[in-house]
């Protein structure tokens, strides 16, 4: 564990992280961007299951837990583990299968509801797929004995989620709105614009098009920057972030905007701790700043604390 604990030397980058992205559908930019202002590696996966996380999020019930999961290949296991990487829990998944697991997020269907976990089973990396899946499942106790041991979760809700066209999209990006108790899908595209479905309420399975995100892939065959990879919505709704294998992609909400219309205006981007394939980001619950995790054995969580900054001229 050396060396976690200890800020990061990025200077240079942060200085220069607070400005707008690319315009997509809207000539709107934001009005203010929030700066990194330091990003700490505040703990290491321990466990060796843990090679392949692509999604992280805080919960909501235990105070300093995150839920993380694997990607496609593994088994349906949702495991928990403390601020600094280590393995409090594991549990399998009853009747869930693994296809291509992405992202993870927390929310109350309801509002006298549990606190619950929505699992995007939602990419087509692998193959074609005319239908994909989220699961949904209270958040379990952590266990009392020994963590590397599987707990089994048979309180689990399968919901199909079906385009309008019923093509499947290849989405990484699972975002839980609390102001409205949806969950909005971010499309990763090789070309073109990241597409925001979402479903107003409780999840119903058909979802429709809200718009596009401020994200706008050129036509190269690069490993981009434009990728979306994960996305996360605040604990109070009022911001929204999306990253991609090397950026992030930030935006303020304002009280009447839908995600959709936020998501339609310049997003700031500010500084994000390069990793060699980043495939998760969460907001702090206190809404200090985020977490960021890459794929990998042993890889550390980063914490990017975020400061307020005034845009600069687009």
């Amino acid at each position: 564990m050396r060396g976690l604990g200890v800020v990061c030397t990025f200077a240079v980058a942060l200085a220069a992280s607070c400005r707008p992205g690319t315009l997509a559908d809207s000539p709107v930019t934001t009005a203010v961007c929030e700066r990194v202002v330091s990003v700490q590696a505040v703990g290491r996966l321990a466990s060796p299951a843990l090679a392949e996380v692509s999604g992280i999020v805080p919960s909501r019930v235990h105070p300093n837990v995150f839920w993380v999961h694997n990607d496609s290949g593994h088994p349906e296991l949702l495991f928990a583990i403390d601020r600094a990487g280590k393995l409090l829990g594991r549990y399998r998944l009853s009747s869930a299968r693994c296809v291509d697991w992405e992202d993870i997020a927390v929310g109350r269907e309801h509002p006298d509801g549990p606190s619950v976990l929505f699992i995007a089973d939602t990419g087509t990396n692998l193959a074609p797929r005319t239908r994909t899946a989220v699961y949904i499942v209270p958040e379990p106790k952590l266990p009392s004995g020994d963590p590397a041991r599987e707990e089994v979760l048979g309180n689990v809700r399968a919901v199909s989620v079906r385009y309008p066209d019923g093509r499947a999209r290849d989405v990484e990006a699972l975002m839980f709105d609390p102001r409205d108790a949806a969950l909005y899908f971010v499309t990763k595209t090789t070309t073109g614009t990241s597409e925001v479905y979402g479903e107003a309420g409780q999840l119903v399975g058909e979802v429709r098009r809200k718009g596009a995100a401020g994200i706008r892939k050129k036509k190269t065959h690069r490993r981009g920057f434009e990728r979306v990879t994960a996305g996360d919505i605040s604990e109070d709704g009022s911001r929204i972030v999306v990253r991609t294998y090397t950026q992030a992609f930030l935006w303020h909400r304002g009280a009447g905007q839908t995600v959709a219309e936020a998501m339609q205006t310049a997003p700031c981007k500010p500084f994000l701790a390069p990793e060699s394939q980043g495939e998760a980001i969460t907001f702090d619950p206190a809404g200090r700043g985020f977490y960021s995790v890459s794929e990998g054995v042993a890889r550390p969580i980063y914490f990017h604390a975020l400061g307020d900054h005034p845009a600069p001229t687009p």
